[in-house]
């Protein structure tokens, strides 16, 4: 996003803060949709797996299992962070899930 454009969103915010606050405290207090939690439950689980499967082929010799779980934790290092950039109100506007 563009220096200008954050400028203008924060302006847009601050209006928006001063006119009407019942408002802005209302966007606060919106909690994630279940499915968007239940994302983050399988994220995690896949980071355990992902930990175990380096852990496992460092201490048994297996490469492919060590090979297979360095793979697995890039893969989920790219889907944290790229899960992690998305504003949260995104997924409630468009209507689907990432």
């Amino acid at each position: 996003m563009l220096r200008r454009d954050r400028r203008v969103l924060q302006k847009i915010e601050e209006d928006l803060t001063a006119s009407d606050p019942d408002l802005v405290a209302a966007f606060d207090q919106v909690k994630p949709p279940a499915s968007l939690q239940a994302w983050w439950v399988v994220l995690v689980v896949a980071d355990v797996t992902a930990i175990l499967m380096i852990m496992v082929g460092l201490f048994s010799d297996s490469g492919l299992v060590f090979l297979g779980g360095v793979a697995a934790a890039s893969a989920l290092v790219w889907t944290h962070n790229t899960f992690r950039t998305k504003p949260a109100h995104s997924a409630d506007r468009s209507g689907s899930e990432p």
